[in-house]
């Protein structure tokens, strides 16, 4: 006579347990994914955002470069304005720094160069 063990069904709360905690690993595995997808799109927005912010500043800049140009032809031994946010020109950075607090602190003078 040979030696046959009986091969039990699963219980069907064993079975639900199973079910259960594989859901609950996928479930952590797609939160997981999404967070790591979140965090990606806020990388790009902010590199995006920077490089606008880059290009607003060199569009500011050829603007004010520019405007600048009489003042360059009047000056022909100044190599460069210090121009604060009213778009007035000064020699020397200080004077530009001291007149751009009194107007608005957040923002800062733009050196624009011949």
């Amino acid at each position: 006579m040979e030696n046959k063990e009986k091969i039990k069904p699963e219980d069907g709360s064993q079975k639900a347990e199973a079910e259960k905690a594989k859901a609950e690993a996928d479930e952590k595995a797609k939160a997981k994914a999404d967070e790591k997808a979140a965090q990606e799109d806020k990388v790009k927005k902010e590199k995006l955002l920077e490089e606008i912010g880059d290009t607003m500043q060199k569009a500011l800049e050829l603007n004010l470069r520019e405007k600048m140009e009489p003042y360059f032809k009047q000056n022909p031994g100044v190599n460069q304005f210090h121009v604060s946010s009213d778009e007035t020109p000064f020699y020397s950075k200080t004077d530009a720094e001291i007149h751009q607090k009194s107007i608005d602190k957040e923002k800062e003078v733009l050196t624009i160069n011949r």
